[in-house]
């Protein structure tokens, strides 16, 4: 493979930070283990990548003189476009001043982290011949969609149209299922390919927990099916007197009424089986995949997820998955154990059926490990990625001939929507003060 330079822009970088996170982390550890240069545009913390290089980003948020500016952001329903459009912004004017000798630019889809720099003619002119690609993994006007999020409320409807524009003026897209490619605008062009994943050899699966334990990781949201795994949850507690159900994953605002999911998913259990579900909260990375590895199984129902690194690790540890045919993996991994979207009865008699002959689960996490490994192939994945770009070079041209010239560049654009959420901050602090 010959020597690329492939340039990463993501806010989020480590597990921690959920999915993105982790592919982010997981892809530098494939990409420079096949010789890769791989430089990173980032927010500082005190765990990044090994990334060749990182160019670490801090906008006026990151400080603690922002705090007290939020209440007055959110009594004008503008702290997420605003916190968004910084860091696009800051984004944009770094590349800018980057040398622009690489082979490529992956931005991630969430939050509209490159749309200032995709829709700029300035940024796009020199950078002229390096190809600009988003990588969609589950654009947040997918996700709040699915979780009924009203699109009138906290700036929801202008980032929604900042990813959608990213997304039409990307050079292509990249994605890993078909699953969301069918949810996006349209691209110039668009690759489906997993992730790239170095895994590790699992000669023999961590003995389970003494108490069997069934377990979903995820925020906790309408998306992540959640709901659908409560009430499944039913059914094997009545017919399993020993299992435990553990939950863990940050709480949302997403319940009815803009309740708390956590609190709406514990009372979808019955009460004579809620001292057997149990919610941990967020915990560490290390933790969660300590958890994952002695678990009984690991519960995937999602609606929709685009891959799931939540299946991919648990089959990495050799433990069962039953997944919902809403995640993408089962694309690429089809001996993978799905049942249909929001089928509770199902998912509860895939679950029973995994805690009842161990055996046959074992062997069955040994074949999707196998498939996992074939499909996420780090050589194959990667050299998949080089075709894509090179498709580029020999088409010739870009999304950024498409920009019109006679309209403001879109950094100038946003730096007068930052400021224009600057004014009506002030004057809202003013009226307070003389009120």
């Amino acid at each position: 493979m010959k020597p690329i330079r492939w340039l990463l822009v993501s806010a989020q970088h480590e597990p921690r930070h959920g999915g993105i996170g982790t592919y982010i982390s997981r892809f530098i550890d494939a990409a420079i283990g096949y010789g890769w240069e791989v430089d990173l545009i980032t927010r500082p913390g005190s765990r990044l990548p090994r990334a060749t290089r990182c160019h670490l980003i801090a906008t006026d948020d990151d400080s603690p003189a922002f705090t007290p500016r939020l209440d007055a952001l959110r009594h004008l329903e503008r702290v997420r476009p605003y916190r968004y459009g910084l860091w696009s912004h800051a984004v944009a004017k770094l590349l800018m001043e980057l040398e622009t000798n690489y082979d490529a630019v992956e931005f991630v889809d969430c939050q509209a982290e490159g749309f200032v720099s995709l829709c700029s003619r300035r940024v796009r002119e020199r950078w002229a011949g390096v190809p600009m690609l988003i990588h969609a993994h589950t654009p947040m006007f997918v996700e709040e969609d699915m979780n009924g999020c009203d699109p009138g409320r906290f700036g929801r409807s202008i980032y929604h149209s900042w990813e959608k524009h990213a997304l039409e003026a990307a050079d292509g897209v990249m994605t890993t299922s078909r699953l969301l490619a069918e949810r996006l605008p349209d691209p110039r062009s668009m690759a489906v390919a997993p992730f790239p994943l170095r895994l590790h050899d699992s000669s023999c699966r961590t003995v389970p927990a003494m108490t069997p334990t069934i377990l979903l990781v995820g925020s906790i949201q309408p998306r992540k099916g959640v709901e659908c795994w409560a009430r499944s949850l039913n059914r094997v507690f009545a017919q399993h007197d020993l299992v435990h159900a553990e939950l863990i994953g940050s709480d949302t605002l997403t319940g009815p009424g803009q309740t708390s999911m956590v609190t709406f998913t514990t009372n979808l259990v019955a009460p004579q089986f809620r001292d057997r579900f149990h919610w941990r909260g967020d915990l560490d990375y290390p933790e969660v995949r300590r958890r994952i590895a002695s678990a009984s199984l690991v519960a995937v129902p999602s609606r929709l997820e685009s891959f799931s690194f939540v299946a991919a690790e648990a089959m990495e540890a050799l433990t069962p998955v039953v997944a919902s045919d809403g995640v993408g993996l089962i694309e690429h991994v089809p001996s993978l154990p799905c049942v249909q979207v929001g089928d509770h009865a199902a998912l509860a008699e895939a679950q029973l059926h995994v805690l009842t002959e161990p055996d046959k689960a074992a062997v069955l996490a040994q074949r999707c490990l196998r498939e996992l490994r074939s499909a996420c192939d780090p050589g194959e994945i990667l050299n998949r990625r080089l075709a894509f770009v090179d498709s580029f070079h020999k088409s010739g041209g870009s999304a950024a001939d498409s920009l019109d010239h006679a309209a403001d560049d879109a950094i100038d654009w946003m730096d007068g929507v930052l400021r224009s959420i600057e004014v009506e901050e002030r004057s809202l602090a003013c009226s307070s003060v003389s009120s």
